[in-house]
């Protein structure tokens, strides 16, 4: 169910139209809410509230003097006139034959997404699906959803259980091809949640029947069944089945097109440059000393078009960025152009800082942009306009990510891919640094020496412990374990400690890592939540401001967690005021 809130959210003026809804109050994580079953519109039957409707601003081509002149002439039939004769409008003055389109289509727009709620309300879908169900569908929607509910799964956000539900409810067969090819995509795309570019047949099977069958005596769904509908989808381009594996077809191509990619820049040799005397030169410019590991990586960098420098924290991997860049400006002449990028905002102004070039995302370099809450891109396909690029933090880099950087290198560019194998691979599918290295074809160079830190740090050495698969683990005044009992007491103590660390070190300089994002005690969200109390209370002359069930006080630090044009995912920073508008909802 939905509460009301969601109902009158996609009414235009609540003051103009009734509405009768049936439910009943539940108590929830956010308080007493109404949760609606269903309800009943009330159209307005007097002018002042035929007016207000009218002139919402949901009817796209009436204003307040046009919706008054329709309602004076029409009264309590207005509405019928609009549904059934609308032609009767051009009587009114400034009514044309394209503004009456824009009327009529406007109204059954916004009488149809009300329709849709009807359907969608009882399986908890919000009002803002219900937006994107008429985005796509227009004025068929109402049919695709009693006929067809399985095209949902077209619309991104929509997940294979929420749809099956509503399909049940239409009569639908166990054993309908739409349901069986929509448990196979959600089969898939679960997989990808997971880390995984494709399932092997047999799991895919195995998910995809669990799905199917879940709620029914027998087996309703046979793997006959499930065979014969991927091989239509096989057929169709929309999976692709490679020596048992059966991947999403973008994530096919988002693969294979980057492996033959990356081949052909393997195959390309530019010839080697000596660059002895540079490095010679280069060290002692910036005053470094390289090993010889560090040595070696350099001068990989330049004899191949792409290579790879891997190592853990404090292995040098930055020193040898300045030397090569130091190195290219003299050997380009200055005439080479240098692309810098990794994959947050974060780890890109570390690069720049460290390095003095200028640095960005990924995303940006590449201009993709989220275009939505549920992670789509918009691109270009332009070719990047550069000549040596370099990444960083490339294990954070998935196979997506991946195939759009390589769809756009030119050949002949050189580049250079920097990261530490040892992380948990990128959030989304695929573990691509991994799999650079351990292919063997790509020339690679493993920093295994750490300058940052002394040899004895027991942060170092545990890290090395870790990696081995140790558990014998040194602690001390640097690495310290606190045991405790409950999730209760484990928040209880993060807070203290965190509050005693700031008072010395600052809040920039204190990271509270947690391994779940909404689940317990100890989790981001809740962390969150009480350390802002602790650290930035409300207190008079504070200004906040409410979006959503989210409270933004001045003080507060905030991270941006999507890319959204020209906002990076991971760029940090505070809130320093609130400017407070008319109509905004503030306290």
């Amino acid at each position: 169910m939905i509460t009301s809130r969601d109902y009158l959210s996609l009414l235009p003026n609540t003051k103009a139209v009734g509405v009768d809804l049936q439910g009943k109050w539940e108590s929830g994580k956010y308080g007493l809410q109404y949760a609606v079953s269903s309800f009943l519109e009330i159209m307005p039957a007097n002018k002042d509230g035929i007016t207000g409707y009218l002139s919402s601003g949901l009817i796209k081509g009436i204003g307040p003097k046009t919706a008054a002149a329709i309602a004076e002439k029409f009264g309590g039939d207005t509405f019928k006139i609009i549904e059934n004769t609308p032609e009767k409008l051009l009587n009114i003055s400034g009514i044309t034959e394209n503004k009456l389109k824009d009327i009529v289509d406007s109204y059954n727009q916004s009488r149809n997404l009300r329709e849709i709620m009807t359907v969608i309300s009882p399986f908890g879908i919000s009002a803002a699906k219900a937006v994107k169900i008429q985005e796509a569908f227009g004025n068929g929607a109402l049919n695709v959803l009693r006929n067809n509910p399985f095209r949902l799964c077209e619309i991104t956000g929509f997940g294979f259980k929420t749809v099956d539900e509503i399909a049940k409810k239409t009569g639908c067969t166990p054993n309908d091809p739409l349901r069986i090819r929509g448990a196979v995509i959600y089969a898939l795309d679960s997989g990808a949640a997971e880390g995984h570019l494709f399932l092997d047949y047999d799991d895919l099977f195995k998910r995809v029947s669990g799905l199917l069958n879940d709620g029914f005596a027998d087996e309703a769904v046979s793997r006959e069944d499930i065979r014969q509908e991927t091989d239509i989808m096989r057929a169709g381009f929309r999976i692709v089945c490679k020596n048992g594996k059966i991947y999403k077809i973008t994530n096919y191509y988002a693969e294979s097109d980057t492996a033959e990619r990356i081949a052909a820049f393997i195959r390309h040799k530019s010839g080697g440059l000596d660059i002895s005397a540079e490095l010679i030169k280069a060290q002692s410019a910036l005053g470094l000393k390289l090993s010889d590991k560090q040595s070696e990586a350099v001068k990989m960098c330049f004899d191949n078009n792409i290579s790879i420098v891997t190592g853990g924290p404090g292995t040098g991997k930055t020193t040898i960025l300045r030397i090569i860049l130091e190195i290219y400006e003299k050997v380009s002449k200055g005439r080479g152009i240098v692309m810098l990028a990794a994959p947050t905002g974060r780890a890109s102004r570390r690069m720049a800082e460290s390095t003095g070039y200028e640095a960005g995302t990924l995303h940006s370099a590449l201009g993709l942009v989220t275009d939505d809450d549920e992670g789509d891109f918009m691109n270009s396909d332009e070719p990047l306009d550069c000549d040596f690029i370099i990444v960083d933090e490339v294990s954070m880099v998935d196979m997506r990510l991946a195939g759009e950087l390589f769809s756009r290198i030119r050949p002949g560019t050189k580049i250079l891919l920097v990261g530490d194998a040892d992380q948990l691979p990128s959030v989304g599918a695929g573990n691509v640094f991994r799999e650079f290295i351990n292919c063997g074809l790509i020339p690679a160079v493993v920093l295994d020496v750490v300058f940052r830190q002394s040899h004895t740090s027991r942060i170092a050495l545990n890290a090395q412990a870790i990696k081995e698969n140790k558990s014998n683990l040194l602690y001390g005044g640097d690495f310290e374990f606190i045991d405790c009992e409950t999730e209760e007491q484990a928040a209880k103590i993060i807070q203290e400690q965190y509050i005693r660390e700031i008072k010395t070190a600052g809040t920039d300089n204190v990271q509270i890592l947690s391994p779940f994002r909404k689940r317990g005690c100890a989790c981001v969200n809740n962390l969150n939540a009480v350390i802002r109390e602790l650290v930035n209370p409300k207190s008079p002359g504070c200004s906040e401001i409410k979006s959503g069930l989210r409270i933004f006080r001045e003080g507060d630090k905030v991270m941006q967690i999507r890319n959204k044009y020209g906002i990076s995912n991971g760029d940090t920073g505070t809130v320093a005021g609130i400017n407070k508008d008319d109509g905004v909802n503030t306290s």
